[in-house]
């Protein structure tokens, strides 16, 4: 045989190498393809760039439903001071009214509407309460939300998962990509 370039190896041997197909997470427009076949690349490269105009608006209505959120429980949070001021103001009204009704200075009428202010107060104060408990839970779920639209917006991004070489480029700029779909 006739001998091999200087920068030519001869031998015999196996290679293993690993291929990933790297798939959308999200949908919509590739927007931006940053990658040819048999390019190197290195871990976090970004790849695919897929428009994230819907998922910023959401992420932006999302987070203004956050701040109407909060808002609320800061009015309720004053409205429950307030409140649990008429619950003390009505509480020591009745005591008032029960040792002034036991003198015999005041009619048994005005012990009764001083006793039914108390409960009413304590009730706003009970539905306030119970207003903040599920104004606690809608803020949790929207800050879930948040999150859970921060991490689809961050996928818009499609990037190498380990340094290597694109074999395949599998979609083209202006095409729609799918979740699961293989863009390389």
């Amino acid at each position: 045989p006739e001998p091999l370039a200087e920068s030519v190896l001869y031998g015999n041997g196996h290679i293993e190498g690993t291929e990933i197909k790297v798939a959308a997470e999200v949908a919509g427009r590739v927007l931006q393809i940053q990658m040819t076949e048999g390019e190197a690349v290195r871990s976090g490269y970004p790849l695919v760039r897929i428009d994230d105009t819907d998922f910023r608006i959401r992420l932006a209505q999302a987070r203004a439903e956050e701040t109407a959120l909060q808002n609320e429980k800061t009015r309720l949070l004053e409205e429950l001071g307030t409140v649990r001021h008429h619950v003390e103001t009505a509480q020591n009204d009745v005591a008032r009214y029960r040792e002034l009704k036991n003198k015999g200075t005041v009619p048994p009428q005005r012990l009764e509407q001083a006793e039914n202010a108390f409960e009413e107060a304590k009730g706003r104060q009970t539905s306030i309460d119970a207003r903040l408990t599920e104004m606690e839970a809608h803020i949790d779920a929207a800050t879930q939300g948040i999150r859970l639209l921060q991490s689809q917006l961050d996928k818009t991004t499609i990037g190498a998962p380990m340094d290597g070489t694109v074999l395949v480029k599998a979609v083209e700029q202006g095409e729609y990509i799918a979740p699961g779909q293989t863009a390389a």
